[in-house]
């Protein structure tokens, strides 16, 4: 007997338990996770910048993986041309 996509959706939802859908709440989770803070404290004498993506000279970095597209479009701008940046980026889809 054939299943329909709806009944398959159910049984996955009845049989999902919170470890498996992801809701589980993980041991260091907290009312402040330390996770979520970054180390510019411990950086001391340096400066620090809340752009997405930083050109130092020859160094190229970014805040993160929310920022891949535009660290990616940087490092085409370092070694080739702005035009060549502005037609990679007509292309891309996000």
């Amino acid at each position: 007997m054939a299943v329909s996509i709806h009944e398959r959706f159910e049984n996955h939802i009845d049989t999902a338990s919170p470890e498996t859908s992801g809701d589980a709440k993980r041991e260091t989770d907290t009312e402040e996770d330390p996770y979520d803070k970054g180390f510019e404290e411990k950086l001391t004498g340096a400066i620090t910048s809340e752009d997405a993506v930083v050109v130092d000279g020859n160094i190229i970095t970014s805040r993160g993986m929310g920022t891949a597209i535009a660290f990616a479009l940087e490092l085409v701008r370092y070694f080739t041309d702005d035009a060549t940046v502005e037609h990679i980026r007509q292309g891309l889809v996000y």
